[in-house]
């Protein structure tokens, strides 16, 4: 098997610029684990049910295809990106999916597979949806054996349509500043957060010795 099948289902995971670059990382780690030098990244934007339960209050069928443009750009700056599909209908992308499995045998692959369907048939229970967020995306203990393996991780690049923008190599090669811009998460400032929330802040010992 060529590219590895990653799949992004906006139904079951979050509208959300970190997470979906975090997703990237993973997304590459298990490509290279299944020997695939390359990925098809399938994200499901089910018209029907087009957010997870965490953001369905406010993103729903008259707004989803905004909030997915904003987040496009994220997913074209994988380095082993092969393309991009994009199923509007969760059940074409499961058909797609058997398609694909029964052409390539592949025990990791299935695994992975049936756990997303899994997943699907219980995405309204919220400790269903946490434990498959963990796996996808907040857990990184993945990415942690991948460096300790590595001494490195799968490096996101800048889309060709963007690197202008980030960086003047010019101004670099004259010895110039390159400003980059950090944000560190502390979620235990604002007194509504939940406890799944703030256990994902930064430190901030680590913040100081960043600075």
């Amino acid at each position: 098997m060529e590219s590895y099948p990653a799949v992004y289902d906006f139904g079951l995971l979050p509208f959300a610029l970190g997470d979906a670059l975090t997703w990237n990382v993973k997304a590459c780690i298990r490509a290279q684990k299944n020997n695939c030098p390359k990925l098809d990244i399938l994200i499901c934007l089910d018209s029907k049910t087009p957010a997870s339960m965490v953001q369905d209050d406010y993103i729903d069928q008259r707004n989803y295809w905004h909030f997915y443009n904003e987040l496009q750009p994220v997913f074209l700056c994988n380095p082993m990106l092969n393309r991009i599909q994009i199923f509007r209908d969760r059940t074409d992308l499961v058909k797609y999916l058997d398609e694909r499995l029964n052409k390539h045998s592949n025990s990791t692959l299935s695994a992975y597979y049936s756990e997303y369907l899994d997943i699907v048939k219980k995405r309204k229970s919220s400790v269903s949806i946490r434990k498959y967020f963990r796996t996808e995306i907040t857990g990184h203990e993945d990415i942690i054996e991948y460096y300790n393996s590595h001494k490195t991780i799968p490096y996101l690049k800048v889309d060709i349509a963007f690197q202008d923008d980030v960086i003047n190599y010019k101004n670099i090669a004259n010895n110039q500043c390159l400003y980059v811009a950090t944000n560190f998460r502390s979620r235990f400032h604002d007194e509504s957060s939940k406890p799944s929330q703030v256990d994902r802040d930064s430190s901030w010992k680590r913040e100081r010795k960043f600075v």
